[in-house]
């Protein structure tokens, strides 16, 4: 499962539904123009490793049952970093639409995907504290805010046997000699 694109898609669901229906994501570089108002851009994402978190574990999962492992390298951690910018014609629909972004914020500490993977919102800066250019006659609020450490995989998952042999002796308890010794392989060995 990829997650970077799934806590995106979540977030610009979730804020079309709560804050603003015109809610468009954007690239890093795009020069946009604001077509339709009022609008919210979401510029990026700006992508940061959490070094912080990195690992060189591998990450083991055992099906005993089965006697097999899958193994896969530690995820690296990104945060994800969007310029937030809110356009609206008249100066009092800013003030309505950026206490509602605001207001969203304040109630969705947490980015929910499902009932094991949630990611921190975190607001960088907050929406109006950004200078930004404006060279219309729209009024603009911006700021920067951030979904934290999204794992990103490598995708290469190795695959084996718990056991690869199993090595059976029966020895007489007083001389200590081998009686019997029988060794089964993995291919053998049946769960």
């Amino acid at each position: 499962m990829s997650l970077l694109p799934l806590a995106i898609d979540t977030l610009i669901d979730r804020l079309r539904a709560e804050v603003l229906e015109q809610t468009v994501l954007i690239s890093n570089d795009d020069l946009y123009e604001v077509k339709r108002t009022p609008s919210l851009l979401l510029q990026g994402p700006k992508l940061q490793e959490n070094g912080r978190r990195r690992s060189m574990d591998l990450l083991v999962a055992k099906d005993k049952e089965a006697l097999t492992f899958e193994a896969e390298r530690s995820p690296r951690f990104y945060h994800a970093d969007f310029e937030v910018l809110l356009t609206c014609a008249r100066q009092e629909d800013l003030f309505v639409y950026q206490q509602k972004f605001l207001t969203f914020m304040q109630r969705t500490p947490w980015l929910i995907i499902d009932d094991s993977v949630k990611f921190a919102l975190q607001e960088i800066t907050p929406l109006g504290g950004l200078n930004k250019p404006n060279l219309s006659n729209l009024r603009q609020a911006a700021g920067v805010y951030r979904i934290e450490d999204v794992p990103v995989f490598d995708g290469q998952v190795i695959e084996g046997k718990l056991i690869s042999k199993v090595v059976t002796e029966f020895r007489d308890l007083e001389s200590g000699e081998i009686i019997t010794e029988r060794e089964v392989t993995s291919e053998e060995v049946t769960p």
